[in-house]
């Protein structure tokens, strides 16, 4: 028998967000009940439970909360608060648990294709976001303003040199807008992340890959070359691959441009890696942006927080894109998140060890893979990916997409230990049953 869940890593997580969209603890914060709180250390201390709520079959709130914790939501609470809470408007009421049948239309399904974390947020940030969903009806303008200034002394640089968007897309997106144009393009890795060059090519400006290193490093000597003017780009660790492009490979980057090239590095995943940041050289680089995220390490994916560094001429003409307002719940989230720094280090071994882990067992079936640095494994299978990718998604286990250039190679997601043990019994099975060969 194992722990019963605490109420903010389950309940509210999946019956709840299953039940209303959103969780228990936002519904009751915002009610401003007093015994919120309450409820949500409670699951940190009762006994033990030997089944989890079979959702998304019928079960109704009182099953739910008992099979977690022993008690009824009613105990916890009391009467009135429990009168107060509103119905699920998709899930039937049940009058005793139900327990999910063990078939296939309702085995778990496990996602290891987005490098989302598994952990999720940090209990104080989801705390966070629901307190500041009480006041949702009003805009939080001091409460963005109190995330960009703590970003900014994070980094050491001025308030107005950090622009904040809901998600590091949104300025990856404007960056490539605003410094992109018919004679001026984009250059990037290949493989590498495709939103810049979506957002290339729908304003029709051009694009120029150049391929990766051997190692896995971005070449950063052509892609000087690629660019007399426009933007050149540089996720780094980059993605798909994970790996890295040295430092020293970077300021190169920035002292070979040319005067009309703009440079954004991208540093998603730049907190699983051993990697100096690029943000110490934005005050003497004027064409330099830096953007990151909250999505990755933090855990915050769903709530869409990024943001770009960069001098303030860099950030106005990314300004002169369309509005980026940032939600409330995601700032609140962000701000208690960036208190909590010194917990990312645990989150950043458990991912490398399950990273080191699967590099090993792909390599004792001749297997190799990208020496990734980043949340994410890149594996030559061998054979053509896109069958092995469809065979793993038909026994629910699901991972990242092959890439036209490199049409044998797969990305995996370093999700928690019982995911990845089910990520290698379905991936031993699929290999078994597919033959090694190449991709026509």
């Amino acid at each position: 028998m194992s722990a019963a869940p605490g109420i903010s890593e389950y309940v509210q997580k999946d019956y709840f967000r299953h039940a209303y969209g959103t969780s228990l603890a936002q519904h009751l914060l915002a009610l401003r009940m007093p015994r919120a709180q309450e409820l949500l250390d409670a699951g940190n201390q009762v006994a033990e439970t030997t089944n989890r709520v079979g959702y998304p079959h019928p079960i109704n709130l009182s099953a739910a909360v008992t099979r977690c914790f022993g008690r009824t939501l009613k105990s916890i609470l009391g009467d009135r608060s429990c009168r107060a809470l509103p119905a699920p408007p998709n899930v039937p009421a049940m009058t005793e648990p139900h327990a999910a049948p063990a078939s296939a239309a309702d085995r778990r399904e496990i996602f290891l294709n987005l490098n989302e974390s598994p952990f999720g947020l940090f209990d104080e940030a989801e705390a966070a976001a629901a307190h500041a969903l009480a006041d949702a009806g009003r805009y939080q303008f001091p409460l963005v303003e109190r995330l960009r200034d703590a970003i900014a002394a994070m980094h050491g640089v001025p308030a107005d040199w950090v622009s904040l968007y809901p998600g590091s897309n949104r300025a990856l997106h404007y960056a490539t807008l605003a410094f992109t144009a018919p004679d001026a393009p984009l250059v990037l890795a290949s493989p590498g992340y495709p939103v810049c060059e979506q957002a290339a090519r729908l304003a029709s400006r051009p694009v120029r890959h150049v391929p990766l290193r051997a190692d896995g490093a971005h070449d950063v000597a052509a892609m000087c070359e690629a660019a007399p003017r426009g933007l050149i780009y540089v996720a780094n660790p980059n993605n798909p691959t994970g790996t890295v492009t040295p430092h020293d490979a970077l300021r190169r980057l920035l002292s070979g441009r040319r005067p009309g090239a703009t440079v954004l590095v991208d540093e998603a995943y730049i907190e699983y890696s051993d990697e100096p940041s690029m943000l110490d050289a934005v005050p003497t680089n004027p064409g330099l942006i830096v953007a990151r995220t909250f999505s990755k390490i933090y855990g915050m994916a769903g709530l869409r927080l990024g943001y770009a560094v960069a001098q303030p001429d860099t950030i106005a003409r990314i300004h002169s894109m369309p509005p980026h307002d940032v939600p409330a719940p995601a700032a609140a989230a962000a701000l208690a998140s960036l208190a909590l720094r010194d917990r990312l280090g645990e989150r950043k071994a458990y991912t490398a060890a399950g990273r080191d882990d699967l590099i090993r067992w792909f390599a004792t079936r001749g297997l190799a893979c990208m020496p990734s640095r980043a949340n994410c494994v890149m594996v030559d299978l061998g054979r053509a990916g896109l069958p092995v990718i469809a065979a793993l998604a038909a026994r629910g286990v699901h991972v990242g997409r092959s890439w036209p250039d490199m049409p044998n190679w797969m990305r995996i997601t370093i999700g928690a230990r019982d995911e990845m043990t089910a990520l290698k019994e379905a991936l031993a099975h699929v290999l078994a049953e597919s033959p090694a060969r190449n991709a026509a």
